[in-house]
């Protein structure tokens, strides 16, 4: 930034600071647009601490035309409205990194439908949507996508806040804090709304998504349906045979966790031997991507489950009680930005003891500047918004879900910390 931009920048402020109320919220809207810009070049900053982890990549050795592979992901959106498609540009960033560059023109929808007793407790009857998407190349590679949209279920708790944004304090309130206000006012809810009467709901609509990506090969799906999906539908094969991820936004990361702990709780119930098309998870690795994760934050208040901290009689190839475990491994990857007012990194003894022991965790944090950050001669700048939903724009980001780390390189810009042997 040049001396004479300074300079200009200073002024414009102080005027603002002075009084000149009308000139200074013009350019306080200025500075909130220009922050909430497309980013640029990625920002300096990339530090991953903790232990590698499989990329989607991963699922695809091996594979031709005689020996097909495919990739099931899953995807769980976090706080604010969302409509079907919303992970749409994640998912071409995703595939182009892939190498496939051909997607079925077929979208298949799912209406999620609530068990009996989620439908007599809520107040809304709808339960979200489940979009299957498939991508390829033509030579044996299949990224299947599965994206959940739960928000329609909190719908009448955002309602509810919308009044905040008329009225005497919506007209006096300063430009910058307008703009987050509305943020925050379009999001506090769902989070509110999961901890409270909604919590159930959600976690149905996620398991409900988990079940039907284990039910086939993409043939198998309708082009529309509106049914439950029951865990007798779920196809061994499927599960034995192709590779499975999850990626979540914000309080999807809570969301999809919870999910995957009563997917477990319904596995426990399976006596270890059987055919039962959950029992192959016990030897699947699978990578949770969590962008702006919020596990931390969420976690306060919330009782431990009962099995945590006994990870070595689960998790390992010599673990004394391996039949029990749900997965082989579960590469928990938290992206956080500095700027990111809602996004929390994972402190090193957290899955020990709050996460499921039987869940095998492993985690990895990655810091990560993929908002836009102004200089402003006073002080410094970057949206919270931009930092809270660019992740699926960041070439470090990106990478790291498609190459994962440890077999491959960490992106050039990023720096490694391993944990020591012992703590791996």
């Amino acid at each position: 930034m040049t001396t004479a931009f300074r300079l200009l920048t200073t002024v414009v402020l102080g005027l603002a600071l002075a009084g000149c109320q009308s000139f200074g919220r013009g350019v306080a809207r200025a500075i909130i647009e220009e922050s909430r810009a497309a980013p640029g070049p990625d920002m300096g900053l990339c530090e991953i601490t903790g232990p590698s982890f499989e990329g989607l990549a991963s699922g695809f050795l091996g594979a031709s035309r005689e020996t097909p592979k495919t990739i099931r992901l899953l995807i769980v959106h976090g706080i604010g409205e969302q409509l079907p498609g919303y992970s749409e540009r994640l998912q071409r960033n995703l595939a182009a990194r892939l190498g496939l560059d051909a997607i079925d023109p077929a979208i298949k929808t799912v209406k999620l439908i609530p068990s009996a007793p989620v439908a007599e407790h809520a107040d809304n009857p709808e339960h979200g949507t489940l979009r299957i998407a498939r991508f390829t190349d033509g030579l044996g590679r299949h990224l299947l996508t599965f994206e959940v949209t739960w928000s329609v279920i909190t719908a009448p708790d955002r309602q509810r806040m919308k009044f905040d944004g008329v009225g005497a304090a919506a007209d006096t309130r300063a430009a910058l804090n307008a703009s987050l206000k509305n943020f925050m006012n379009q999001r506090v809810a769902d989070p509110l709304a999961y901890r409270g009467g909604k919590g159930e709901a959600i976690r149905d609509a996620v398991l409900q998504s988990i079940c039907w990506m284990t039910t086939g090969p993409w043939t198998s799906y309708p082009d529309t349906a509106a049914r439950r999906c029951a865990w007798s539908m779920a196809d061994r094969a499927t599960v034995e045979g192709d590779s499975f991820a999850i990626s979540s936004h914000s309080l999807g990361s809570r969301i999809a966790m919870d999910a995957l702990e009563s997917l477990g709780a319904i596995d426990a119930g399976e006596p270890g031997g059987t055919d039962h098309p959950l029992t192959a998870f016990r030897a699947k690795s699978i990578s949770f991507f969590m962008l702006s994760n919020q596990l931390p934050m969420l976690q306060i208040g919330l009782v431990p489950p009962e099995m945590t901290g006994r990870a070595d009689r689960y998790c390992g190839a010599d673990a004394p009680e391996a039949t029990r475990r749900w997965f082989d491994k579960l590469s928990v990857v938290a992206f956080s930005d500095p700027n990111d007012l809602l996004s929390y990194a994972i402190p090193p003894d957290f899955a020990a003891g709050n996460l499921d022991s039987r869940l095998c965790a492993a985690t990895t944090n990655v810091l990560v500047k993929v908002a836009k950050e102004l200089d402003l001669a006073v002080t410094t700048f970057a949206s919270p918004e931009a930092a809270h939903l660019q992740y699926e724009h960041n070439a470090a980001v990106l990478d790291l879900m498609v190459n994962g780390l440890g077999a491959a390189a960490p992106p050039a810009r990023c720096s490694w910390l391993r944990y020591t042997p012992a703590a791996e």
